[in-house]
């Protein structure tokens, strides 16, 4: 709106008496400061700036979607302004100081470096470099003073510009002179911005954007309210993940937090939650550890068990949710019972133990499937458990205390029990096959009828595919599953050495002999307690073969091919002290 008449300029003064004021003034040949819209800023500040280093993008201060001034400060960005002769227009942009969001950039250039002999600035790490978010509702002014420019000799650059940036058109009074009146106003050396208005007031102020005084007015309050509401978020006592979880579950949205910039409408919402959040917990000490379980419980049911039956756990997000609700959008805080509150909280935290243990079945239920193991009595374990759970959901009654107890105990007894035996087929599983895996490994399978240390991975299988079979207890048979892993590892690594050593530079005969020998040993102690097998075996190989790795990794080591130095006589000490492996001192049933 342009102030054509004294009258309209008298209603701009009576608008600039009501708040304080930011004054930026800047250069051009345009005859009034055109509006432009800009979703997002398509430069970073320092490259808007013209700061060039290496082989930036040419231009970049053009649709940049910032625009370029110096603060007026005292006279001061006049005086830098009227510096640019080859410009012949002068705008003096007035914004309320209450709705800036200052930004204080870093960074820069400092000193030269040449990069295929064109010196170019040495970059500076900073925000400045950074792409920044463009406020959507109030001006965001960037503040160069504290960045580092480096200039050639003879160049200048006033510290006083300014970026302006975000929604700042919406609320700038504008008034452009020409350079000829700049200049002479220059000299009034004015220091206060109303004192400065009232001078300008003769040269028609205007608004960037197309506007009436009132409609001016109340973009200023709803600009002050977006304002307000980013100072807020950014605070640091702000519970944001909280809130934006009740946001979300309460509107049955995905859980995002704002963007200040953007989200002024979201922050309304959050702001209106916290409030009412707090006034409760006035009222109930207990509501913040009320809120946190049923947020773990909503966020873990959501996450964790969702997949495995919506039906089921629906039920519970939808319960969650309406016990938000009841308090998020509860109008009459005397209806709030502070004592019902507490009495949930040991509820919830069992039902959230509850969650676990389902979550822990269900997992076992895809375990066994995976492994094609489901026998008999487990399938009725698990149908019992899911008639169990889905009745259990049948309504909101699953937070009687009473029916969660129960509930706890059924589910973690018939998972521990699946758990046990899927936990024994396994082991058996691994015994059974850990000898067959031995002899098809890559690096394992070509020394086949070239190696003493491949026939003692083929004994190794006899003993191995012999007790999967023998019944036991599940603590030895994972003991024995856990030897056959350390054997299997063994063997393998064992027989890269010996072919490293083998094809190497040093090889010594003497070495080699022994080493064979105490291989054959080996062999031969196997072979003497198989029948029947003797479990003790698992022990013994898994210690001679831990030896004999040791022992061939030293020897490899070694320069010169010396043999019977210190390391390897101990490592033949300890082979020689492992105690042989027992006799099967009873007879086992096979199934």
């Amino acid at each position: 709106m342009q102030a054509n008449s004294e009258e309209c300029a008298d209603k701009f003064i009576q608008v600039m008496g009501r708040m304080k004021w930011r004054v930026f003034v800047r250069t051009d040949n345009n005859e009034s400061v055109y509006q432009s819209h800009y979703e997002r800023y398509n430069a970073s500040p320092a490259s808007h700036m013209n700061l060039i280093v290496s082989d930036p993008p040419k231009n970049a201060f053009i649709n940049s979607g910032y625009l370029s001034t110096f603060e007026f400060n005292g006279n001061t960005g006049l005086k830098a302004t009227n510096s640019y002769l080859n410009f012949s227009k002068v705008h003096f942009i007035f914004i309320p100081e209450v709705l800036c969001d200052e930004i204080h950039l870093t960074g820069g250039t400092f000193g030269f470096e040449k990069i295929d002999e064109i010196a170019y600035p040495r970059q500076v790490i900073g925000t400045s470099w950074d792409i920044p978010m463009r406020h959507q509702y109030i001006p965001q002014t960037f503040n160069t003073e504290g960045m580092s420019i480096a200039l050639k000799p003879g160049d200048a650059r006033d510290n006083c510009e300014v970026l302006l940036g975000g929604n700042w058109q919406d609320y700038a009074v504008c008034v452009t002179l020409s350079k000829q009146q700049a200049l002479v106003l220059a000299k009034s050396n004015h220091t206060d911005e109303r004192a400065l208005f009232a001078d300008l007031k003769k040269y028609n102020p205007y608004f960037v954007v197309s506007q009436t005084l009132q409609q001016y007015e109340a973009k200023i309050r709803l600009g002050i309210i977006a304002k307000q509401l980013q100072e807020w978020w950014k605070e640091p006592d702000v519970e944001r993940q909280l809130l934006c979880f009740l946001y979300a579950a309460t509107r049955d949205k995905p859980y995002v937090e704002p963007t200040p910039e953007i989200d002024v409408g979201m922050l309304a919402l959050l702001l209106d939650i916290a409030i009412k959040i707090e006034v409760l917990r006035e009222r109930t000490p207990s509501l913040l550890d009320y809120l946190s379980v049923v947020q773990n419980l909503f966020i873990y049911t959501e996450t964790q068990l969702i997949s495995y039956s919506p039906g089921f756990y629906n039920t519970v997000l939808n319960f969650l949710k309406s016990q938000l609700k009841q308090l998020v959008f509860l109008h009459n805080l005397e209806e709030i019972d502070s004592l019902e509150i507490e009495k949930k909280i040991p509820r919830l935290k069992l039902l959230n133990e509850i969650l676990i243990a389902e979550k822990n079945f269900w997992q076992c239920i895809s375990d066994c499937d995976r492994f094609n193991f489901n026998p008999s009595e487990l399938i009725t374990i698990k149908g019992e458990l899911l008639t169990l759970i889905k009745s259990s959901y049948a309504d909101n009654s699953f937070l009687s205390e009473e029916k969660l107890d129960v509930k706890l105990g059924k589910i973690s007894e018939a998972s521990k029990q699946i758990k046990a035996r899927l936990a024994e087929f396994l082991d058996r599983d691994y015994i059974l096959n850990s000898g067959l895996q031995l002899l098809a490994h890559t690096k394992f399978s070509q020394a086949k009828g070239q190696s003493f240390i491949y026939c003692m991975g083929e004994w190794f299988n006899v003993w191995a595919r012999r007790i999967s079979g023998i019944s036991f207890s599940p603590q030895v048979l994972h003991q024995q599953a856990k030897c056959c892993e350390q054997i299997k590892n063994n063997l393998i690594l064992l027989q890269e050495f010996y072919d490293t050593y083998k094809n190497g530079q040093f090889v010594n005969k003497n070495f080699l002999n022994e080493f064979d020998k105490q291989v054959i040993d080996t062999i031969n102690e196997v072979k003497s307690v198989l029948e029947p097998p003797s479990l003790d075996i698992g022990r013994y190989l898994s210690e001679r073969t831990t030896q004999l790795v040791a022992l061939m990794g030293t020897q490899i080591t070694q320069r010169g091919g010396t043999f019977y130095i210190a390391p390897i006589t101990r490592h033949l000490d300890c082979l020689n002290s492992i105690r042989k492996p027992e006799s099967a001192v009873s007879v086992y049933r096979v199934k």
